[in-house]
């Protein structure tokens, strides 16, 4: 079952703490992410696409993620931030719908 936590007690929890903010690309797993939500992909049965390939408003979702994001637990447990908030986002697709 999913879960979600507030901005508040994501913060207090310290799950908004690993939100890498400065170098965006840095790391595969940042490329990764980065391609995941710019690129429609058939390989996630869920995803969310962003309205732009844009690194710079990329950057600005990640960066509004860990300011004023709120976190997301899927069904096994993994960690999702979101927050672009007033920042439009593109859209979200789910595999067979």
């Amino acid at each position: 079952m999913e879960s979600y936590l507030c901005h508040h007690c994501s913060v207090a929890k310290g799950h908004l703490q690993s939100v890498a903010t400065g170098s965006i690309l840095a790391t595969t797993y940042q490329l990764g992410k980065y391609l995941k939500h710019s690129l429609p992909d058939p390989r996630y049965n869920v995803q969310s696409v962003f309205d732009s390939i844009s690194t710079q408003q990329y950057t600005s979702h990640i960066v509004s993620s860990a300011l004023l994001g709120s976190v997301q637990f899927d069904d096994q447990g993994e960690r999702t931030s979101s927050g672009s908030l007033g920042i439009p986002r593109g859209s979200n697709s789910v595999l067979g719908s």
